[in-house]
């Protein structure tokens, strides 16, 4: 499994413009968030440049910040229950790796619509 294994809890569509407020400090000049989901303390963004995990920790204090750039993605899959449900994992491929990271996306919201952004972001 990849370093990042899943985003446990409820993860919701987000407002890219908190994300992008809340994300502030990691995002480069020129970076733009474009598609945000968040539980209640970790995100999932897709942004102009690349795809943002953030994992808090125990208590909170120690967050895992992952960044994967688009051109490094190889492939990715969604699983859902059914025709784009609101609950599914999300893995993504990597160059260099052997398994993916996975992401589970309980009562995610647009599943459909993150499969649209990321394949456009990626194919």
């Amino acid at each position: 499994m990849g370093l990042f294994n899943s985003i446990i809890g409820n993860a919701s569509s987000a407002n890219p413009e908190k994300a992008q407020q809340d994300l502030a400090p990691l995002l480069i000049p020129g970076e733009e968030v474009e598609f945000a989901m968040k539980t209640i303390r970790d995100w999932f963004v897709l942004t102009n440049k690349r795809v943002l995990l953030t994992n808090r920790q125990g208590t909170g204090k120690k967050v895992e910040y992952r960044s994967i750039p688009y051109y490094a993605v190889t492939k990715f899959s969604l699983e859902t229950a059914g025709h784009f449900e609101f609950e599914g994992v999300l893995r993504i491929w990597t160059s260099g790796q052997t398994e993916p990271e996975m992401i589970q996306l309980d009562n995610g919201g647009p599943l459909a619509e993150l499969e649209r952004r990321l394949a456009g972001k990626i194919l």
